[in-house]
């Protein structure tokens, strides 16, 4: 976790780099973002393995010890897609909304006419 941890400021550090130099090509950086995906993905696949291999050496009540500790985590796991996409509700119930839209509909428009 710890070389992952390192691996990803790296990343980050080479990225800020890229971008504030003058001439920023957004498609050369993609290399080092995909060689990123795939390493932490074979780790992801290493660790899920240790785990299996770490469960089948559990008896029953290990094995339950183990999934009931991970449903705790998992409910304290924010429901991050649902955060970024919900509009936030403002204290007096109304939702809040980012646009700079000026007006409602037909608001300063006088009169309808048929």
């Amino acid at each position: 976790m710890r070389e992952r941890h390192a691996r990803r400021e790296r990343l980050q550090q080479g990225m800020s780099t890229a971008l504030a130099g003058a001439k920023v090509e957004l498609r050369d950086m993609t290399g080092a973002i995909e060689a990123e995906a795939a390493t932490s993905a074979l780790e992801e696949t290493q660790m899920r393995e240790w785990w299996l291999g770490v469960n089948d050496a559990l008896d029953g009540r290990q094995r339950q010890q183990v999934a009931t500790l991970f449903a705790e985590q998992l409910t304290r796991v924010p429901d991050s897609d649902r955060q970024r996409t919900a509009p936030r509700e403002r204290e007096d119930g109304g939702s809040q909304r980012r646009g700079r839209g000026r007006g409602k509909s037909g608001a300063g428009m006088g009169p309808a006419r048929s």
